[in-house]
């Protein structure tokens, strides 16, 4: 006998369901290196929305690729924006795969979540031409997840000095 939360209105608070109206494809984008936790995003939102919701995940990259819109191209389309996070390298074109549908409009993402740290939101993330910009061309919702970055805290020694024991000559 069902019990007074079971029906289909109800089905969005349980796990593997998707409500009503749920995202048909979702997109988590982590930003380079930045990999691990978005890819645990997109295992969680999977989860959480159900098989009614395609959530695919994919990062940035400085690796320029040649895009070909062809059914039988595993690169089908290219984004390109400027490095917002002052790379070691130096400023850079940056770029993100299989974002923008192409000429196929069933590959366009309802909603693209980006996953950057905290060093990596910057007001070049956020400017016009910026990678946040650039995926608002190509879905209707473009939503922002940051995660602290890792700030290594400095070393010190039995002295208490940083960076020096006390027998070090």
């Amino acid at each position: 006998v069902p019990g007074p939360a079971s029906g289909p209105e109800h089905a969005a608070g349980r796990p593997g369901r998707a409500e009503p109206g749920a995202p048909g494809r979702v997109l988590v984008l982590g930003c380079e290196e930045l990999m691990y936790a978005p890819l645990r995003l997109a295992q969680a939102l999977q989860r959480t929305l159900g098989e009614r919701t395609e959530v695919r995940y994919s990062t940035t990259t400085r690796s320029p690729v040649l895009a070909v819109d062809d059914p039988g191209y595993a690169i089908r389309t290219r984004i390109a924006f400027p490095a917002h996070d002052a790379p070691a390298d130096g400023p850079g074109e940056r770029y993100a795969y299989n974002v923008a549908p192409g000429a196929d409009p069933a590959r366009r993402f309802d909603a693209v979540v980006t996953v950057v740290d905290s060093a990596a939101d910057t007001a070049g993330l956020h400017a016009p031409g910026g990678l946040l910009s650039e995926l608002a061309r190509h879905t209707d919702r473009v939503l922002l997840a940051v995660v602290p970055s890792h700030v290594p805290r400095p070393r010190t020694g039995r002295s208490g000095r940083s960076g020096r024991s006390e027998g070090a000559a």
